[in-house]
Parts: structure tokens; sequence; C-alpha cells
């Protein structure tokens, strides 16, 4: 069986032991040392991390919105199309995700604030739920970015194997042929 406090066999020392033989709540020795080391190194990740993430989304997302911008002032659509919209959801998703990174970096000044005060609390159920959160707004602006990219990709290829077909010298005088233009390659680049 298991053995109990009294035991010499215990599995715990004696002084993290409650009456009734489990670990108490009761910390002390390297045991508070271990743990307020091992959260002062996820506070110092979370903070690298969050400015890091913070700095690159940013950058990125304004180039995609820049190019995205630029994309719809020059095009000759008659209106938004699906790999449009997927594409402004996720430069949209992912200014949320940069903002949300930022919220990273005031986590880990609160994870610091507690170990240097001792308040207020930090629960590890909090930050769990915050980096969770993080994660699906992240991979749901990728999965929109990707539909929309494919959606372009898709429009692209179809444009090119239907001109293809079609004898440039004989649609000149129709105006059905609608070549594949250094524009439409650059829209790529709108995801």
């Amino acid at each position: 069986m298991f053995p109990g406090p009294g035991d010499s066999r215990s599995a715990y020392p004696a002084a993290l032991q409650s009456h009734s033989g489990r670990p108490s709540m009761r910390v002390c020795g390297n045991l508070v040392e271990d743990a307020r080391e091992r959260l002062r190194r996820a506070a110092l990740s979370c903070s690298r991390w969050g400015w890091l993430s913070f700095w690159v989304q940013l950058v990125l997302c304004t180039v995609a919105a820049v190019i995205t911008l630029f994309s719809m002032a020059f095009t000759s659509q008659t209106g938004p199309g699906v790999s449009l919209l997927l594409s402004l959801f996720g430069i949209a998703m992912g200014y949320l995700s940069t903002f949300w990174a930022f919220g990273y970096t005031r986590l880990s000044r609160r994870m610091f604030r507690f170990l240097d005060t001792g308040s207020p609390r930090i629960r590890r159920y909090d930050v769990i739920g915050t980096l969770e959160k993080g994660a699906i707004i992240n991979v749901l602006g990728l999965f929109a970015t990707v539909l929309g990219l494919q959606s372009t990709i898709g429009m692209l290829v179809a444009k090119t194997l239907t001109t293809a077909t079609v004898n440039p010298f004989m649609a000149s005088s129709s105006g059905s042929w609608n070549p594949v233009l250094a524009f439409d390659v650059f829209n790529v680049q709108e995801g």
C-alpha cells in the first residue's frame, strides 16, 4: 500500500506532507525557489516572444494591407470577390493577433509583478486560456488567408488555361481575349 506520513519510505519529504500522507499546499525549501524560477522563465519567454511576434506581425500585416489596398485601387473587378473578402478577413485577424501578442507582454509584466510583490495572483488557467485564444485567432486568420490565396491562384490558373486556347492574333479583333497580366500575378501576393 501507500506509505504514511511517519513511514520512512514516504514518497514526499516530511515537510510537504499533511496528516493524511498526501502533499500539503504548504511549500518550503527548494520547491518554492524552483517554482519561482519556472515562473520567471515563463514570464521572460512570454515577454520575449510577445514583443517579437508583435513587431513581426505588425510589419507583415501592414505590408499585406498595403498590397491589398493597392490591388483594390487598380483592379478591374466590378465587386469584391471571395478571395478579396477572405484576404481582408485574414488581414483583420492578423491585426487582432498583433495586438493580442501585445497582451502577452502585459501578461509577462503581471507575472513579474507577482514574483516581486506577491499580488495580484496569476492563475495558470488564465495564462493557458490567453495563449489558447491567441492560437485560435492565428489559426483562423491563417485559414482565411490560405483560402483566399487558393481562390486567387485558382482564378489565375483558370484565366491562364482559357487564354492558352485562344489565338492572340485572331482574338485581338474580338473582345473575348483576356490575357494573364503582370498585375494578376502581383495579386497573388495580396494573400
